[in-house]
């Protein structure tokens, strides 16, 4: 029947203004979870399926499908915006050509369902979260548990995650859009204030920056240290100064070889290839030995899935993926480097040494700690690293020919930070370098007072000298706000 309308349509005079979409009434229960027909907000009973055939879509897109979650009430925005009238300011839901033009496109846009006062689910690509209005909860890993057997909700280690849920169904129920809270509301320096992030990965995608964080929480009673960051967000950025929190990308618990017990997610690194993105991660393994993990994704904020072992050959902390102008990709570790096989989740060969020029500079807390950062600038590599044990200086560089090395060592590049220890990033935006770093001396809207495990990423310029050293960053409070 269907066929038969598409085939009746393309002989007619409206072939090229007819858009045809097809959704079918909501799912139904046949006895799963015990249940029969379609009163509960478990996925079953809420999804349909979603067919769009629009004659601006080139031909070549045919048949494509996305995974992306919509809702119906996105249906009507996108009749009238394609038909080119007016939205009526009243109307929720959003527009969904930018997905049908590209299914591949970023699609962070919860849905809402509801059945009775007060009973309400949303669905994120990877989560679905239902609230009674008794105050009953569930929480369910779609990736994991696509038949929703395992009720998450009151758990410990997916206490953030349950968190977050509830701020977006808020925001959904009040605001008709299921954001996270603006992560810059105050423009400047921190450009994000309302969790604890650090390390900050930071690479431009399609105009667009991508930044990946650690998440700093407070460590046991009794202990100083970093046990206890866990949780990768990711944000994205058009201007610099307006910020999406893109929400909790991958967590401890999403490592079956770890050490268990939550805990030890520090310093990430992230590549793009191919259309797909590479998380890499350092964690503790079961025998309490730092490894290199790896998780994918087919969209820079995730959800990323784990490939269920750490890379062999490698071991340390703080990994950074460089991929060069010919495509081969190289990952930095502890103080080593090695190339990465095509498949992105294996090395192409033994680790070598980093000879970056200071290596014999230990006296002087000149030489490398950790933090690797690799970028080339008019066939220039530039190696960068960290050392908190210098009290004046903590980001250093050296220059080089190839992404192996060796690089002349160049000195320092950024000052300390305040009760922080340096850990950046260096992009190009818009024809203009960034500095990404982190600061422990800010104070949260909550009260709560920053310090050496409570960090915050800022950004600053950086700029190069004519013979193609880095002038030393300086750190400011207004940051880049009002760049763009």
């Amino acid at each position: 029947c269907l066929g038969q309308l598409v085939d009746a349509i393309d002989q007619s005079p409206r072939r090229d203004n007819t858009v045809i979409i097809l959704w079918s009434d909501h799912g139904w229960h046949l006895g799963d979870k015990y249940r029969f027909r379609k009163h509960a907000l478990w996925e079953p009973a809420t999804h349909n399926i979603l067919l769009v055939r629009d004659p601006a879509i080139p031909a070549t897109m045919k048949g494509i499908h996305t995974n992306e979650v919509v809702g119906l009430q996105d249906l009507y925005p996108t009749i009238v915006r394609r038909a080119g009238l007016e939205m009526p300011p009243h109307v929720w839901g959003h527009d969904l050509a930018p997905l049908l033009k590209d299914p591949d496109t970023v699609w962070d846009k919860p849905v809402l369902m509801t059945y009775g006062e007060g009973n309400h689910s949303l669905r994120t690509n990877r989560w679905r979260y239902i609230r009674y209005r008794d105050g009953g909860k569930e929480l369910y890993d779609m990736q994991a548990d696509p038949f929703e057997y395992t009720n998450l909700a009151g758990k410990p280690e997916y206490k953030s995650i349950e968190h977050e849920m509830d701020i977006r169904l808020e925001s959904k129920l009040a605001t008709g859009e299921a954001r996270l809270p603006d992560p810059n509301p105050n423009p400047g320096n921190p450009i994000v204030e309302t969790i604890w992030s650090a390390d900050p990965d930071v690479h431009v995608w399609d105009e667009t920056v991508w930044m990946y964080t650690s998440q700093d929480h407070d460590p046991d009673e009794g202990e100083r240290g970093y046990e206890n960051m866990d949780g990768y967000h990711a944000f994205s950025s058009t201007d610099l100064e307006h910020w999406t929190d893109h929400g909790e990308i991958f967590h401890s618990r999403d490592v079956d070889w770890g050490i268990g017990g939550g805990g030890w997610m520090w310093a990430p690194g992230v590549a793009r290839k191919d259309g797909t993105y590479y998380l890499y991660y350092p964690h503790k393994n079961r025998e309490g030995k730092w490894r290199i993990g790896v998780a994918t994704s087919d969209h820079p904020a995730g959800p990323f899935k784990d490939s269920g072992h750490f890379i062999e050959g490698t071991h340390g902390i703080d990994p950074m993926c460089f991929i060069d102008e010919d495509g081969e990709a190289y990952l930095y570790f502890a103080h080593e480097v090695a190339r990465l096989k095509p498949n992105m989740v294996e090395l192409a060969e033994e680790p070598r040494r980093i000879d970056y020029g200071a290596n014999d500079r230990k006296e002087t807390s000149e030489d490398m700690v950790e933090a690797p950062w690799m970028y080339q600038r008019d066939g220039v590599y530039y190696f960068s690293y960290s050392n908190y044990r210098n009290k004046e200086y903590q980001g250093f560089y050296g220059m080089g020919s190839s992404p192996y090395g060796p690089f002349e060592w160049k000195g320092p590049v950024n000052p300390a930070p305040p009760g922080a220890q340096d850990h950046h990033s260096i992009v190009q935006f818009k024809d203009q370098w960034y500095y990404f770093y982190h600061v422990g001396n800010f104070t949260r809207a909550d009260g709560l007072q920053g310090r050496g495990n409570r960090r915050s990423v800022c950004v600053d310029r950086l700029y190069h000298n004519p013979d193609g050293t880095m002038r030393l960053v300086e750190q400011t409070e207004q940051g880049v706000s009002g760049e763009y």
